[in-house]
């Protein structure tokens, strides 16, 4: 991010969101609601919101891509299989 007298630059990105969900279908439109209202709040739309489906084997990866888009920029990542932390 560019800083320009202390403060981010307009029109650049201030705030990212990395979410991985398993197994969230039950709480995730509404977690979506809120944290979207909550990064608003704080940066308008100045963020990104970036939902993660880490091997989940319920709906969660359907209702990832049927959220609605209304973040500044909003990611979808590919559904994979479980195997937690890689440092590579």
């Amino acid at each position: 991010m560019e800083i320009q007298d202390g403060m981010p630059r307009p029109g650049k990105m201030l705030l990212s969101i990395v979410v991985p969900c398993c197994n969230e279908e039950e709480g995730l439109r509404e977690f979506h609601r809120r944290m979207t209202a909550a990064a608003r709040a704080l940066c308008g739309q100045r963020f990104e919101l970036i939902l993660i489906d880490d091997g989940s084997t319920d709906n969660t990866w359907k209702l990832i891509n049927e959220l609605p888009r209304k973040t500044a920029t909003s990611s979808r990542s590919g559904s994979r299989a479980t195997t937690g932390i890689n440092w590579r």
